[in-house]
Protein backbone atom coordinates (compact mmCIF):
# COMPACT_ATOMS: atom_id res chain seq x y z
CA UNK A 1 0.00 0.00 0.00
CA UNK A 2 2.46 2.70 0.91
CA UNK A 3 4.30 2.24 -1.93
CA UNK A 4 1.28 2.43 -4.49
CA UNK A 5 0.86 5.62 -1.90
CA UNK A 6 4.58 6.45 -3.53
CA UNK A 7 3.95 5.61 -7.04
CA UNK A 8 0.70 7.85 -6.66
CA UNK A 9 2.77 10.57 -5.49
CA UNK A 10 5.43 10.54 -7.86
CA UNK A 11 3.08 10.15 -11.06
CA UNK A 12 1.70 13.01 -9.29
CA UNK A 13 4.50 14.94 -9.20
CA UNK A 14 5.37 13.98 -12.53
CA UNK A 15 1.65 15.13 -14.05
CA UNK A 16 2.01 18.83 -12.01
CA UNK A 17 5.85 18.98 -13.98
CA UNK A 18 4.59 17.73 -17.23
CA UNK A 19 1.45 20.32 -16.91
CA UNK A 20 4.05 23.19 -15.83
CA UNK A 21 5.93 22.17 -19.36
CA UNK A 22 2.49 22.06 -21.06
CA UNK A 23 2.15 25.32 -19.88
CA UNK A 24 5.29 26.96 -21.03
CA UNK A 25 5.34 25.41 -24.35
CA UNK A 26 1.77 27.28 -25.15
CA UNK A 27 3.40 30.31 -23.69
CA UNK A 28 5.96 29.90 -25.90
CA UNK A 29 3.21 29.27 -28.66
CA UNK A 30 2.11 32.34 -27.87
CA UNK A 31 4.66 34.53 -27.85
CA UNK A 32 5.72 33.03 -31.68
CA UNK A 33 2.52 33.09 -33.03
CA UNK A 34 2.82 36.70 -31.90
CA UNK A 35 5.75 37.29 -33.35
CA UNK A 36 4.44 35.62 -36.91
CA UNK A 37 1.88 37.73 -36.84
CA UNK A 38 4.01 41.12 -36.62
CA UNK A 39 6.45 39.64 -38.88
CA UNK A 40 3.81 39.01 -41.63
CA UNK A 41 2.42 42.01 -40.67
CA UNK A 42 5.84 43.99 -41.41
CA UNK A 43 6.25 41.86 -45.09
CA UNK A 44 2.96 42.82 -46.30
CA UNK A 45 3.93 46.64 -45.26
CA UNK A 46 6.85 45.88 -47.04
CA UNK A 47 5.51 44.09 -50.45
CA UNK A 48 3.03 47.21 -50.50
CA UNK A 49 5.48 49.82 -50.41
CA UNK A 50 7.24 48.01 -52.90
CA UNK A 51 4.29 47.97 -55.12
CA UNK A 52 3.71 51.26 -54.80
CA UNK A 53 7.26 52.35 -55.62
CA UNK A 54 7.41 50.48 -58.64
CA UNK A 55 3.59 51.94 -59.66
CA UNK A 56 4.90 55.18 -58.53
CA UNK A 57 8.33 54.35 -61.29
CA UNK A 58 6.03 53.06 -63.70
CA UNK A 59 4.13 56.92 -64.07
CA UNK A 60 7.37 58.41 -63.88
CA UNK A 61 8.84 57.09 -66.38
CA UNK A 62 5.79 57.58 -68.31
CA UNK A 63 5.93 61.15 -67.31
CA UNK A 64 9.28 61.58 -68.86
CA UNK A 65 8.53 59.82 -71.99
CA UNK A 66 5.59 61.86 -72.89
CA UNK A 67 7.61 65.14 -71.62
CA UNK A 68 10.36 64.04 -74.69
CA UNK A 69 8.19 63.15 -77.02
CA UNK A 70 6.21 66.60 -75.88
CA UNK A 71 9.83 67.69 -77.58
CA UNK A 72 9.45 66.97 -81.09
CA UNK A 73 6.71 68.33 -83.52
CA UNK A 74 4.13 66.75 -84.63
CA UNK A 75 5.47 66.28 -88.57
CA UNK A 76 3.54 64.73 -91.56
CA UNK A 77 7.10 61.94 -91.87
CA UNK A 78 7.81 62.53 -95.60
CA UNK A 79 11.53 62.22 -96.14
CA UNK A 80 13.93 64.13 -92.94
CA UNK A 81 11.08 64.19 -90.94
CA UNK A 82 10.03 60.59 -91.12
CA UNK A 83 12.74 59.94 -88.62
CA UNK A 84 11.66 62.66 -86.27
CA UNK A 85 7.18 61.26 -86.73
CA UNK A 86 8.93 57.51 -86.07
CA UNK A 87 10.88 58.21 -82.86
CA UNK A 88 8.05 60.60 -81.79
CA UNK A 89 5.56 57.79 -81.84
CA UNK A 90 7.89 55.20 -80.35
CA UNK A 91 8.56 57.70 -77.32
CA UNK A 92 4.85 57.89 -77.07
CA UNK A 93 3.80 54.01 -77.34
CA UNK A 94 6.60 53.37 -75.02
CA UNK A 95 4.83 55.84 -72.08
CA UNK A 96 1.59 54.41 -72.77
CA UNK A 97 3.63 50.66 -71.98
CA UNK A 98 4.52 52.49 -68.70
CA UNK A 99 1.32 53.63 -67.71
CA UNK A 100 -0.04 50.05 -68.83
CA UNK A 101 2.44 48.37 -66.42
CA UNK A 102 1.37 50.93 -63.34
CA UNK A 103 -2.39 49.98 -63.91
CA UNK A 104 -1.47 46.13 -63.96
CA UNK A 105 -0.11 46.77 -60.91
CA UNK A 106 -3.29 48.49 -59.84
CA UNK A 107 -2.84 52.41 -60.48
CA UNK A 108 -5.86 53.87 -60.73
CA UNK A 109 -4.56 56.83 -62.11
CA UNK A 110 -2.96 55.18 -65.02
CA UNK A 111 -6.24 54.82 -66.77
CA UNK A 112 -6.43 58.92 -67.82
CA UNK A 113 -2.47 58.57 -68.77
CA UNK A 114 -3.05 55.78 -71.04
CA UNK A 115 -6.00 57.84 -72.26
CA UNK A 116 -3.52 60.81 -72.83
CA UNK A 117 -0.70 58.93 -74.36
CA UNK A 118 -2.83 57.08 -77.04
CA UNK A 119 -4.71 60.60 -77.60
CA UNK A 120 -1.30 62.42 -78.58
CA UNK A 121 -0.35 59.22 -80.05
CA UNK A 122 -2.99 59.28 -82.53
CA UNK A 123 -2.74 63.39 -83.12
CA UNK A 124 1.08 62.61 -83.89
CA UNK A 125 -0.31 59.24 -86.38
CA UNK A 126 -2.59 61.71 -88.16
CA UNK A 127 -0.57 64.24 -88.67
Amino acid sequence: MKNLQQTIALNEQEISRLNHVIEDKNQQISTLDSELAETNEQLRQTLEQMKRAEMDSWISMGDELIATADLLPNVKGHGNMKVIKKAKLTILLRAKSAYDQAYQLGCADAVAKIKMADEKYQEAYNR
